[in-house]
């Protein structure tokens, strides 16, 4: 839905320009498969990103810097909770 320019895609929420997006939400200028992500801007593939700029085949990151998997699932449920609570998307 509301996505441009995304070929390949699947499960998307207002994405542009992007290849090979499953599951994502936010997503500009993506240039390899990426899955289960949102908020990311020219990235160059990966899994699990959110709020990522110019990573490339990263998995597991907020903001560019990698997490464990479970850390970055804790943060990110935290992160997504005070967003919402604020009103944010």
């Amino acid at each position: 839905m509301d996505a441009e320019s995304s070929s390949n895609s699947e499960l998307i929420y207002n994405c542009l320009g992007s290849l090979r997006l499953h599951s994502c939400l936010c997503i500009a200028g993506n240039f390899a498969e990426l899955r289960d992500s949102a908020y990311d801007f020219y990235t160059r593939g990966g899994n699990n990103l959110l709020g990522c700029f110019g990573v490339n085949n990263k998995s597991y990151c907020i903001l560019n810097k990698e997490y464990a998997k479970d850390e970055r699932e804790k943060l990110a449920t935290t992160i997504i909770q005070e967003l919402q609570s604020k009103g944010k998307r």
